[in-house]
This record gives C-alpha cells, sequence and structure tokens, in this order.
C-alpha cells in the first residue's frame, strides 16, 4: 500500500528558447512589453510589478512581469521567454495555461519567434506523513556506496539520471522534515501544444510517486 505524503511545495518553470537571438525584442521593448501588459490586465496586473533589467551583456536583458496574487511570473528576452509558477497545483492548471496562451498569442503578435525547444521543469518537495523516507529513499542507494563506510550511518542521499531529454532527480529535502525532493525536466520539441505537455508532466509525475511508493493524501 502506498505511503501518504503532502506536498506542502511545487513549483513549475516552462521555457521557451528561440531559434536564434532575436535582438528587436530588446532593442525596442515597448510594443511588446506593452502587448504583454494588456494581456497581463484581465487578471489583475499593476504596473509596479514588472522589472527591466539591462545590464551590459545584452543576453541577460530581460523584463518580468510578475502577478502576485497567483505567484505567477512571466519573462522575455532575446533568446528566450519564461513562465515560472510556484505553489503549483493541478487545479490551476487550466487557468495557467489560460494566461500562457494569452502571453504567448502576445509575444507573436509583435515579432515573428521560431522557436527551437520547449522546457518543463516540475520541482515538489513530498512530505511523508507516517513513513520514513531513509526507508523510501533506500532503494535508490547503490549497494556499493551503503558499503563503502562500514561504521556510518548514511545522512542523505539522492539520484539524479539524465535521458534523452528528460532527467529526474530524488533527493533529501532541505527544506522540509522528512521530505523528499524531487525535480522532473522534460524538453519538447517547437510543436508540442501546452495540454500535451501538461499531461506528459502529470504523468511522469505519476509515474515517480509509483516509483518511490507514495500518493498524496489530498484531505491534509
Amino acid at each position: 500500500m502506498p505511503q501518504l505524503v503532502k506536498i506542502p511545495f511545487a513549483s513549475v518553470d516552462y521555457t521557451v528558447t528561440f531559434a536564434w537571438p532575436n535582438l528587436k525584442l530588446i532593442a525596442d521593448r515597448a510594443p511588446t512589453a506593452q502587448k504583454i501588459v494588456d494581456a497581463l490586465l484581465p487578471y489583475n496586473f499593476a504596473l509596479k510589478n514588472l522589472e527591466v533589467q539591462s545590464p551590459s551583456n545584452p543576453a541577460e536583458h530581460k523584463l518580468i512581469f510578475r502577478l502576485p496574487e497567483r505567484a505567477f511570473s512571466f519573462q522575455f528576452g532575446a533568446e528566450s521567454y519564461s513562465v515560472t509558477k510556484d505553489r503549483a497545483d493541478w487545479p490551476s492548471v487550466q487557468q495557467d495555461m489560460e494566461i500562457i496562451e494569452a502571453l504567448e498569442q502576445a509575444m507573436s503578435s509583435v515579432e515573428k519567434i521560431d522557436v527551437k525547444a520547449r522546457t518543463v521543469t516540475l520541482a515538489m518537495h513530498l512530505q511523508l506523513l507516517e513513513a520514513q523516507r531513509a526507508d523510501i529513499m533506500a532503494p535508490f542507494l547503490p549497494a556499493g556506496m551503503r558499503s563503502f563506510y562500514q561504521d556510518k550511518d548514511v545522512i542523505s542521499h539522492g539520484v539524479h539520471v539524465k535521458w534523452d531529454r528528460s532527467s529526474i532527480m530524488l533527493d533529501y529535502s532541505l527544506a522540509f522534515a522528512n521530505g523528499i525532493f524531487v525535480r522532473i525536466i522534460n524538453d519538447y520539441a517547437a510543436e508540442t501544444t501546452l495540454i500535451n505537455m501538461a499531461d506528459d508532466v502529470r504523468f511522469t509525475e505519476a509515474m515517480v510517486l509509483g516509483l518511490l511508493g507514495v500518493e498524496e493524501a489530498y484531505y491534509v
């Protein structure tokens, strides 16, 4: 029977990388910025939540738009744009995708953007309610390392595996007692839709929870 966990914190980062740098996006930022503001106004965007970063390196130029009540931010530069959602959960995904679609339409209405790739990163902390994380993580400690120090107890350990276009990290959480940190990164082709990426990430999350032998206790 799966062990119960709660998820006290989760965040999602969605990054779209351009096929090549588009300097027009930072040389004359006003048209794109106005379109972004227009797209965010229905979600209570305030101008005080716009940050402009203009360092000497053009690759680091960016505009950051924040919706604090939603723990949602959007930023763009010459090489990419990205969305970060803190306090992420699945019930809010539909509205988050609506905002992202509006932002992507706003970006493309000003400048033609050739997309190279899309990347979604899900990071979350699982806090065990009854079981101990050492027991849950024990199967992921290599036998050679388990016996490396015969006279010492293992304090923490983790695993990080990369595949073509995907990676998964499991580690002891430093933020939550008896917690496990999970990070899932998936790369997608340029033509992949938001709904397809969301479905794939949700499937991967379910597979990782199954691998750990845990499930979320929604009543907590």
